[in-house]
């Protein structure tokens, strides 16, 4: 192949990610010494290296890549080099012309367009597939669209199983069908988007007992098939006829229960979630209800997976009463169900909305009881519940009370909305016992350190330097102007520290980085006089003693 056109030689998705590459600068090295051999190296999933020979008439003689892809000769980090080198080169397209294609396309007749689209398809199978999926009538639209989906899977595969990284060529049949289903959904034909959609899903979900999904591609290709298949029904829910209805509703609820779904419970809730849509007809509502209660009675309560999938079916209980009753039964239901606190905090916010402060605040309350000793973070969320109601209610000594509980706990956010509830002489006299009440716990904590920022108390923060050493590289703006002396010194103190702890490259190179930081931030200091104490200590480290003549010898040209 030529450098001029050797993207004729490239499967198309192929030769597209090459591109992305290449346009993305992942190509992090491209060298020659005689301009015909070129090594390369890519940043991809790992780092590979990629040999090219070109010739004297610019003709690719040879070409390898260390990456394991076995589908083809060709692979994307060869294709994003070649573009490197064309443009290094800056080899000319032969026969490149201005025109857009569209217009090109528009010039040519039908006998030569029917002639080159047969010669790309008989050079690229992935093409011939793809316009053979996208544009023949078949008889069985979902049977090809599945057939399609695994036979990507199959060419996948190696003794049954699919490596990591040929899991997003495994997809394509399936991105092709998703693409198809939203095109459907596009046009108006809602049904066939549901079934072309829950065609993806199922495939999609099966393969997860085979494939490496590292990478999260086979998860997003579900969560899109689910997306697809709701946007379809919400969009041609009042479209469909009541015999439609029925049928889609009974095969959403027959894929929900497959037993391919049994480790995947969030996706089974997922498409019963997608059935609430048709629950506007009585009988369809009651087959869901039923169907949602007899999977509550065979969870068991065990563990907190169980737990998860009872709260999301009560969840989905919910959610059919809301859409389609009065509000009075959704207020009953959430009562009865007090106990788990998504249903809790339910009721707390209607009662808020509502102006039931009291209310709210006495339902945080329980709640608080109650998960002390069962979910562990709702106490702090439930407080948060009965802080917010406080505020509306302007009960301001209680909110400086719950306030003051969250800053020492450790939650900075807190700590505005604390301040401002005092009035400025009140706060001197409040911010005193705040820093005495953290320094007295045996260990400073972050929300003590952004205390004394956000304060600009000088002496403390530089009282917290002096008991973490490693601290001055960040705090020293705070410090330099009214403490340069101990900035000085407590640098050169971390820096001694640091140097004496320091037994490899990476490590000699941190503590030049912290020597840079030192010049930066000391006027007082003399960089070259910790550099040549640690060169005298290290003499016998000749590692260390690159680094640091690195460092003077950076110091030496900015002056």
């Amino acid at each position: 192949m030529h450098l001029s056109n050797f993207e004729n030689y490239f499967q198309e998705h192929i030769l597209g990610r090459g591109l992305d590459y290449y346009h993305s600068k992942l190509i992090t090295s491209l060298e020659t010494d005689d301009g015909h051999h070129y090594v390369a190296s890519v940043d991809g999933t790992e780092m590979y290296n990629v040999h090219v020979v070109i010739s004297e008439n610019e003709d690719v003689t040879e070409i390898t890549c260390d990456c394991p892809y076995d589908y083809d000769q060709l692979c994307k980090h060869m294709a994003a080099v070649l573009f490197a080198i064309r443009e290094q080169k800056g080899v000319p397209i032969p026969g490149e012309i201005k025109q857009d294609l569209p217009s090109l396309l528009q010039s040519l007749d039908k006998e030569e367009l029917i002639r080159i689209l047969l010669e790309i398809a008989d050079e690229r199978q992935d093409i011939e597939k793809r316009l053979l999926f996208i544009y023949s009538k078949s008889e069985n639209e979902l049977l090809s669209s599945d057939r399609l989906i695994k036979e990507y899977i199959r060419r996948a595969s190696r003794k049954g199983y699919i490596e990591w990284n040929h899991v997003d060529y495994a997809l394509e049949g399936a991105d092709m069908v998703l693409e198809k289903a939203r095109t459907k959904a596009d046009e108006g034909n809602y049904k066939t988007a549901v079934l072309l959609g829950i065609t993806v899903l199922a495939n999609a979900v099966e393969m997860l007992e085979y494939a490496d999904d590292s990478s999260g591609s086979i998860g997003m290709v579900i969560s899109w098939s689910i997306k697809t298949i709701d946007r379809a029904i919400c969009e041609g829910i009042d479209e469909f006829p009541l015999h439609e209805k029925a049928e889609l509703f009974e095969t959403l609820i027959k894929e929900a229960m497959n037993e391919r779904y049994d480790d995947w419970c969030e996706w089974r809730i997922d498409l019963l979630r997608v059935c609430v849509h048709f629950c506007a007809a009585e009988e369809l509502r009651r087959t869901l209800e039923d169907q949602l209660s007899r999977m509550m009675k065979t969870v068991s309560t065990d563990s907190w997976r169980s737990s998860y999938e009872i709260i999301e079916l009560k969840k989905l209980q919910l959610k059919i009463i809301e859409n389609f009753d009065e509000d009075e039964k959704a207020e009953r239901f959430i009562e009865e169900n007090i106990v788990h606190p998504y249903f809790r905090e339910q009721a707390i916010t209607k009662a808020m909305q509502k102006g039931e402060y009291n209310k709210a605040i006495q339902l945080a309350l329980d709640g608080e009881r109650e998960a002390a000793n069962q979910w562990n973070g709702s106490v702090k969320k439930f407080k948060e519940y009965r802080y917010q109601a406080y505020k509306l209610m302007g009960d301001i000594d209680k909110q400086k009370r719950l306030a003051l509980e969250f800053l020492q706990h450790d939650d900075f956010n807190y700590y505005a909305e604390l301040k401002g509830l005092y009035s400025p002489d009140e706060w001197q006299v409040k911010l005193k016992n705040i820093i005495a009440w953290f320094q007295s716990q045996k260990n400073r904590s972050y929300t003590y350190l952004s205390i004394i920022k956000e304060e600009n108390l000088t002496e403390h923060i530089l009282e917290y330097c002096k008991a973490k050493a490693s601290t001055i590289t960040e705090l020293y703006p705070y410090l330099e102007e009214r403490y340069p002396y101990e900035v000085n010194n407590l640098f050169i103190e971390y820096i001694r520290k640091e140097a004496e702890a320091a037994s490899n490259r990476k490590q000699y190179q941190s503590v030049a980085s912290i020597i840079k930081q030192y010049r930066k931030a000391c006027s007082l200091g003399q960089p070259t006089d910790i550099i040549d104490e640690l060169k005298l200590k290290n003499k016998r480290r000749p590692a260390f003693i690159d680094e640091l003549e690195k460092v003077s010898f950076a110091f030496a040209r900015k002056r």
